[in-house]
């Protein structure tokens, strides 16, 4: 039992704070700088990538953080950023509201992605020939997940910029 390393007990009392977690992960979110003559869907499509790697680092954490609300000022501070775009962009309040909630949906899902099996479907009887020709295409981890996010990154900002 000596040969066992026990964490400090700080770590477990931060790990019962979820804003010191996310503050932690937020904290490793790049934001570009603020360029008022860069297309925002550009400067919006690098934060969501920032975004995506710092949770995809622990995606495990995802649940419990977003069983919390949002309390963090680098959390708070991205938001901002993307609220300032959005709105430059001609974005309403509401729909600022809604876009960023779509965002977070987008890319904590896109992180969860990460962590799936190599191989997220089995196939078996169940499986459609639509299906498993699909499934044929899909590359090893984490290029299929790579692919996808970049696919959904891409239909999302043309979406919002329609």
């Amino acid at each position: 039992m000596s040969d066992v390393s026990v964490p400090h007990i700080g770590v477990f009392k931060r790990l019962r704070r979820p804003q010191w977690l996310r503050e932690q992960a937020m904290s490793e979110v790049e934001l570009p700088d603020d360029d008022p003559d860069r297309p925002w869907t550009d400067t919006v499509a690098d934060i969501l990538r920032s975004y995506r790697r710092s949770f995809a680092r622990s995606p495990q954490l995802i649940p419990l953080l977003t069983a919390h609300a949002v309390n963090s000022s680098h959390a708070f501070t991205k938001y901002n950023a993307l609220a300032a775009l959005l709105r430059r962009a001609g974005f309403t309040p509401a729909d600022t509201l809604r876009v960023i909630t779509l965002m977070d949906c987008f890319v904590l899902g896109s992180a969860l992605d990460l962590a799936a099996p190599v191989k997220p479907w089995e196939r078996g009887p169940d499986v459609g020939a639509e299906l498993a020709a699909a499934l044929a295409t899909g590359g090893p981890k984490p290029a299929r997940a790579d692919d996808a996010f970049e696919f959904g990154l891409k239909v999302l900002l043309h979406g919002l910029s329609s």
